[in-house]
Order: structure tokens, then C-alpha cells, then sequence
């Protein structure tokens, strides 16, 4: 477990994983979420992304209809082996009523997680 005191991060995130489409600057189809939280989230992709560039995203709820656009800042990036890379975003924005979406489920999430 990872110690506490070196943790920066303002919320926990959960080990949820889902497919996210990265539009901007690099298209990426095939990229997955490692964990969320409701300021962050650790995305795999193929390819490396610069850190400090500005992202937009889509992100495939459990419903795969359900798309929700986000923005966020590559904040870190790691080379894990050939092709696949793991980077820290920093969630900037998400657009309308997608926010109270996306809040929404990561509560119902949270409970799934704390009732196993």
C-alpha cells in the first residue's frame, strides 16, 4: 500500500477501468483508465503523451452510450514496456451536466467498492 505521506493527491482514486478516446493534440482510440478519482485519473495509452499538453476525452461509462467529455493536463507520464504508457491527468473540466454524470457515478462506484 502506498505510504500516505507521500501521496499529493487531494482525493483517493478507485482501480476503475474504462476505454477513453484521447481527440486532442495525439487522436488515440484504444486508450483505458487505470484508476479515477473525481480530480484525476492514471490513462494507459500506446503512445506517449507530452507532459504539461492539454487533452480532451472521452470517456465510456458502464453505459457505452454514455460518453463524457473531459479535459485534462498531462501531469506525469511513465514508459511501462513497448507501447504502453501510463500518465497522470489532472481532470480541468468537464462540460455541462456531464460533471453531475460523471459525479454521480463515481459515488455509486465509491459504495460498490466500500459494500464487497
Amino acid at each position: 500500500m502506498a505510504n500516505i505521506k507521500n501521496n499529493r493527491r487531494k482525493y483517493g482514486r478507485m482501480p476503475l477501468e474504462y476505454t477513453v478516446e484521447v481527440t486532442g493534440p495525439k487522436k488515440i482510440k484504444k486508450a483505458q483508465t487505470k484508476d479515477i478519482s473525481i480530480r484525476g485519473m492514471c490513462l494507459v495509452t500506446p503512445m506517449p503523451l507530452k507532459e504539461k499538453s492539454m487533452i480532451k476525452m472521452k470517456l465510456a461509462l458502464d453505459n457505452e452510450e454514455m460518453l463524457i467529455p473531459i479535459q485534462g493536463q498531462v501531469v506525469w507520464k511513465m514508459k511501462k514496456k513497448d507501447k504502453e504508457y501510463h500518465h497522470g491527468i489532472l481532470i480541468t473540466d468537464i462540460k455541462g451536466n456531464k460533471k453531475d454524470v460523471f459525479r454521480k457515478f463515481l459515488a455509486t462506484k465509491l459504495i460498490e467498492f466500500l459494500l464487497k
